[in-house]
């Protein structure tokens, strides 16, 4: 039985060494042309901590030792669910059952002026960090929009290169969907200290080349000068390729609770999977989703029985030098309220649970891991919603 896997991320990677253990002969399609690598890391291979090669998941001896065919700059152009078949640049595969798992793609902002020229940048892959590597350089003035947590870690990155560094996050606090608002006041507090400058609850409009560098205009009114733009807006599930194929798609791929779509014998694993109406972008629900894909691939194919998958939440870590962040599950808001613990901690810590009534469904640390781990068994996974 033949296994196609496209997509080699931390899902793909993961279903193909899992329909390999099961027995299946299996080509993994990676559209890059470099080993698939841990895309967390990335931010290191942009602004110059990391080389390129330090961030890779496996060596190439590792897929030949296991019989895993990985074709790199092999990208997918269409799937034929009826002739179990997909075309690639180097030609067509057959194929008994099919993992999709290519992962999804940033999303930019409604903003003006994003033209060729202007240095503005996306952090979602090997060749984005190699271009942004080009242009960091001590003194250089970095502008990151968007105050999730590869903003944050880019930012800090730029910081520690020696790089003028301005954060803009459009809610009223950073990371909304992580932290609740004092938490969040707590990691500004720490990112300033650390030589960030920090604007919340406005948005850039619009940009415009200006000699080698970029000006923004903000909403509120306000003008900045760069020399390169990050955004970090957020991603959403690539179902483009699904949709031609007639796979049902609505914010990504539609599975069910084995992670097979409505077309025998293809599933979906990791940030382009919509299970139970979510979609979890995490490399570790990635990882677990993409497990259990190629396994269930691999016994589809042969006929043998499926494993359910089963939701839960998957926790946010961010450590460094700078600052340490911790979270799982909601944050307070409406019937939610958060429960700190230990008051007395010094002003750059942080820690709490949120409940709902008398049930724990989030727990967030800044500064600090104490307890986490236990706590977090407590969350309900029921009440989690999607980390999307």
């Amino acid at each position: 039985m033949k296994i196609a896997v496209i997509g080699a991320g931390h899902a793909g990677v993961e279903a193909a060494a899992s329909a390999r253990q099961a027995g299946a002969e299996v080509v993994l399609f990676s559209s890059e042309s470099v080993l698939p690598y841990f895309r967390p890391r990335l931010p290191g291979v942009a602004f110059g901590q990391l080389e390129p090669g330090a961030i890779t998941m496996r060596p190439q001896e590792w897929y030949d030792a296991r019989g895993i065919e990985l074709r790199l700059e092999a990208a997918v152009t269409s799937i034929v669910p009826r002739e179990r078949c997909v075309v690639s640049r180097a030609g067509s595969e057959k194929f008994d059952a099919l993992v999709l798992a290519w992962g999804s793609v940033p999303r930019l902002p409604p903003v003006e002026g994003l033209v060729d020229g202007v240095p503005y940048f996306t952090l979602w892959s090997m060749d984005d960090a190699l271009r942004i590597r080009k242009f960091v350089a001590p003194g250089q003035r970095l502008v990151v929009v968007g105050g999730g947590i590869l903003g944050l870690e880019a930012a800090l990155r730029g910081r520690e290169a020696g790089m003028q560094v301005t954060v803009i996050e459009c809610l009223p606090q950073l990371m909304p969907m992580q932290f609740g608002e004092a938490a969040a006041g707590v990691i500004r507090a720490t990112l300033e200290q650390r030589g960030l400058r920090i604007l919340t609850g406005t948005r850039v409009l619009g940009v415009a080349g200006q000699g080698i560098g970029v000006a923004l205009q903000l909403a509120d009114g306000a003008t900045l000068e760069a020399d390169m733009v990050l955004f970090a807006t957020g991603a959403q599930p690539q179902v483009n390729l699904a949709r031609e194929a007639g796979i049902e798609t609505v914010r990504g791929i539609c599975v069910d609770a084995f992670l097979q779509t409505g077309c025998a014998g293809i599933f979906a694993s990791g940030d382009v999977a919509q299970v139970g109406g979510q979609v979890q972008c995490s490399a570790r629900s990635a990882a677990a989703q993409g497990k259990l894909a190629g396994a269930n691939a691999a016994a589809t194919a042969s006929g043998r029985t499926l494993q359910a998958h089963h939701l839960q939440p998957y926790p946010v870590f961010f450590k460094s030098p700078e600052i340490e962040l911790y979270a799982i599950g909601r944050t307070a808001g409406g019937p939610l309220t958060e429960e700190r613990l230990d008051d007395a901690q010094g002003p750059l810590r942080y820690r709490c649970v949120v409940k709902d009534g008398t049930e724990t469904v989030g727990v967030q640390m800044v500064g600090t891991r104490e307890g986490f781990d236990a706590l977090s068994c407590e969350v309900s996974v029921s009440r989690t919603p999607s980390s999307s």
